[in-house]
């Protein structure tokens, strides 16, 4: 079983909010397909709620912009939501969204037809606007062109990092200087299964919270321990402790999935009591990378962290939703049409000058 049929059995098994917690979507299931609607305002994940990721979530992003940036940004995010509730950009029907950072995407997806994908929503949802996540044209080139030549539109989300392969990592100095990091000896990576105690999986738990949502934002994935057991024990997820080699005290964490050709690492966390010196991050990232070049697999480093993905190697990229509003009543395509060519416009200056 691939990535996105064990996925969406998952998802059909158990409900989404005991797998992540700010994940208040329903979903659907129809032609081999999951589709996560979604409706209301309410605080969730940006990655299943695209006002959550637009509105919510942008308003966090501005404390990395110049002071000047960020006040003529929140105003315009204040305007722009009311205009996103009127034109119901809250409602949606995400197509295969498992509510991810990065949804992957599998060989067969990416080979359907546009039309196909329209009717199954509709079928699901009708007048609501139809959404594919995660997309850049380094990998999804020939869908992205089936999907415009069939009226769906392009809204820019973030700023991604890319590389193919150890052959555009390994010459870097930092790179290598990783590789001894990791090769210290001071810690080792022990992989987790099905057999492991409950007190693993919470380990890992805490670790990616401590980042990920305290340090950066609660509008982040919120994965419950359940999800870090249940993925992999079903073979979705690996999932490593990066624990002291002394005395095997853990330390962090990190989880990695592949789907056709492609890995990135949902879940990554580490001990921010320990000091910057320990080298966690650098290490759980390196270690990812390693991962790969293993398995022979593209990387998909997601966002953020640009100066030090680029000085590894990793080429930014844009990412984008794919959108498909011309079911839906004239004001509501307009201000669709408003938001994309916004996107594409003024604040793709500012994630390229910015490197968000």
């Amino acid at each position: 079983m691939n990535l996105n049929d064990g996925l969406r059995e998952l998802f059909r098994e158990i409900p989404a909010q005991a797998l992540v917690a700010n994940d208040r979507s329903e979903k659907q299931f129809s032609d081999g397909l999951l589709f996560a609607c979604t409706q209301g305002t309410a605080a969730q994940a940006w990655t299943v709620s695209l006002y959550a990721a637009l509105v919510q979530t942008g308003r966090d992003e501005l404390v990395k912009l110049p002071r000047f940036q960020a006040a003529l940004l929140r105003v315009l995010i204040a305007l722009l939501a009311a205009v996103f509730r009127l034109g119901r950009i809250d409602k949606t029907v995400g197509v295969q969204n498992f509510g991810l950072t990065t949804n992957l995407y599998d060989a067969a997806f990416l080979q359907r037809r546009p039309a196909g994908l329209r009717a199954a929503a509709c079928a699901v949802r009708p007048r609501t606007a139809i959404i594919i996540r995660s997309l850049n044209a380094v990998h999804h080139q020939d869908f992205m062109n089936d999907l415009a030549a069939y009226g769906w539109q392009f809204l820019l989300m973030r700023q991604v990092y890319l590389s193919d392969s150890w052959a555009q990592i390994a010459p870097h100095r930092d790179s290598k200087n990783d590789m001894k990091l990791l090769a210290d000896g001071r810690y080792r990576f022990r992989r987790l299964t099905a057999l492991c105690p409950d007190a693993d999986f919470q380990a890992a738990y805490l670790f990616y919270n401590q980042l990920y949502l305290g340090k950066y934002s609660q509008g982040n994935v919120q994965f419950t321990a359940r999800f870090l057991r249940e993925a992999v024990s079903r073979g979705l997820l690996d999932l490593f402790l990066l624990e002291h080699s002394a005395d095997g005290a853990a330390a962090g964490c990190v989880g990695v999935i592949s789907e056709n050709g492609v890995l990135t690492a949902p879940v990554l966390g580490y001990d921010l009591a320990l000091p910057q010196s320990e080298g966690l991050y650098r290490r759980l990232s390196m270690f990812i990378a390693r991962y790969c070049a293993e398995r022979g697999l593209r990387q998909h480093w997601s966002s953020g962290a640009a100066q030090f993905k680029k000085s590894r190697g990793a080429v930014a990229e844009l990412e984008y939703t794919a959108v498909y509003t011309r079911h839906l009543p004239f004001y509501q395509r307009m201000i669709w049409a408003g938001l994309v060519k916004l996107s594409n416009g003024l604040y793709r200056k500012i994630l390229e000058e910015n490197e968000l």
